[in-house]
């Protein structure tokens, strides 16, 4: 069987603390398209249950997989469907609607914010959207857009921009070791961490 393609897998790609799957072309490399967060863990998984495990080999920043064009033919329709899926699932492409919003500009945003299981900083945030999306510019308009129509939260503290899915108020704890941001549980140790009330 010839391989022209093959796809990687970190649990932490490029230290954004998600996990990555990548398609790239065996010939250069070049990246034809990457997922990160709860989707590439979702893909991946499917993914080994579908192949052999022994297929994939463990490399020094994860797990490659090599192949054909017809498996990769299938991993983006594959991806498509889940896509679709998650789109009605996390209620996005409504919610787009509902608030007057075309979904083709933000649902990629938004859908990562709701799968994602932490409050990302401005800066991995933009990281992590050009990736998933490199040929969209507009990043920045629509966190606005949809902070203004309260479809996420904006948490401002020590100078860095977190973005939370929840809109509604409440507490938050930073974490000054890790520079992360996390909903505030009263069963959660929080030694250590900062209280922030939005």
């Amino acid at each position: 069987m010839h391989h022209q393609w093959y796809l990687s897998y970190s649990e932490n790609h490029l230290s954004l603390n998600e996990p990555g799957l990548l398609l790239h072309k065996k010939r250069n490399g070049l990246v034809l398209r990457s997922w990160i967060g709860p989707m590439a863990h979702m893909l991946m998984s499917k993914l080994l249950r579908r192949h052999h495990p022994d297929q994939a080999r463990l490399t020094n920043n994860g797990w490659q997989l090599p192949i054909d064009k017809q498996q990769a033919q299938h991993l983006l329709i594959e991806a498509s469907f889940q896509q679709q899926f998650c789109l009605h699932h996390y209620q996005v492409t409504g919610d787009l609607l509902n608030h007057g919003l075309p979904p083709e500009h933000f649902d990629e945003l938004l859908l990562y914010l709701r799968m994602s299981l932490q409050h990302p900083s401005h800066q991995s945030l933009i990281q992590v959207m050009s990736l998933i999306q490199p040929d969209n510019h507009r990043n920045e308009e629509q966190l606005e857009t949809l902070e203004q129509y309260k479809l996420i939260q904006r948490i401002s503290h020590n100078n860095t921009c977190f973005y939370d899915k929840n809109p509604l108020p409440h507490a938050h704890l930073y974490d000054p070791k890790s520079h992360m941001l996390y909903d505030h549980h009263c069963q959660l140790d929080d030694s250590g961490l900062q209280l922030i009330r939005c």
